[in-house]
């Protein structure tokens, strides 16, 4: 499964608590996604919904 298109990513470095990183692993273990997969889908159900006409202005 494809979460994004390679042109739209943007790497960056995060430091966290090991307790929080072994916490994200094992619910990306569980869903069956990648560590990178399970942080992009934890954020993005964290923000609230854009309104796709205010990202075209």
């Amino acid at each position: 499964m494809k979460i994004f298109e390679s042109e739209d990513v943007t790497q960056f470095s995060l430091r966290a608590p090991a307790k929080l990183m072994s916490r994200v692993r094992h619910n990306a273990r569980a869903n069956r996604r990648s560590l990178n997969a399970e942080l992009v889908v934890m954020i993005e159900q964290s923000l609230p919904v854009e309104n796709e006409k205010a990202d075209a202005a």
